[in-house]
């Protein structure tokens, strides 16, 4: 499959200004009338879960932050009519998202190392992210990035504590980080339904 680095504008969020500037997402995929989108920048840093315990995508704090505070704060209500409910596939139980992460198959698949590698927002940085504080590093500014469940062990545990994320090199590391960690950021995807838009 050819990657693309095609983007588009939608939604509106803090970043680096004191006021809500435009996001910008890369569609990673075109199918039919709709596209799946990522946003270029790591936008904000949340853990994955506020407490430490067993916990799946399905639970997560974090699925319940995108798709209720972050879905309303960034887009209007005309966007989020076109921002689709998507069926979403996990090693345990599958959900429906209007907003989800990605998961370690599909970083791979639709993002090479260059674009996996992301820099953080200022505001991600004032909110806790970790990042590479460097301006003259090649990575300067990157952070890391949350996936959605991690990789596949022998365990093959229907829980995890430990989950894996994008490091700001973009590779993926297998179990990076636990579930209440501060320092890892948030970089959102959605399906958008491009008919009538």
């Amino acid at each position: 499959m050819e990657k693309t680095t095609d983007t588009i504008i939608l939604g509106s969020y803090l970043q680096n200004e004191e006021k809500k500037t435009p996001l910008e997402w890369i569609v990673l995929k075109q199918e039919f009338h709709r596209i799946l989108c990522v946003s270029k920048f790591l936008i904000d840093c949340k853990p994955y879960n506020t407490t430490l315990e067993d916990v799946t995508w399905e639970n997560c704090s974090l699925r319940k932050w995108l798709n209720k505070d972050f879905l309303i704060t960034a887009f209007t209500d005309e966007e989020q009519r076109h921002i689709m409910m998507t069926d979403i596939k996990t090693p345990f139980q599958d959900t429906k998202d209007h907003i989800f992460l990605l998961s370690v198959d599909e970083a791979e698949e639709y993002l090479d190392f260059e674009i996996r590698a992301a820099k953080t927002t200022k505001y991600a940085r004032m909110q806790g992210a970790w990042f590479i504080d460097d301006d003259n590093d090649k990575y300067g500014n990157h952070g890391t990035w949350w996936l959605r469940y991690p990789e596949e062990d022998e365990e093959e545990s229907a829980f995890y504590t430990v989950l894996s994320c994008v490091n700001f090199d973009g590779y993926i590391e297998g179990a990076a980080d636990q579930v209440t960690a501060k320092t890892c950021c948030v970089r959102p995807a959605f399906w958008l339904n491009m008919e009538n838009s």
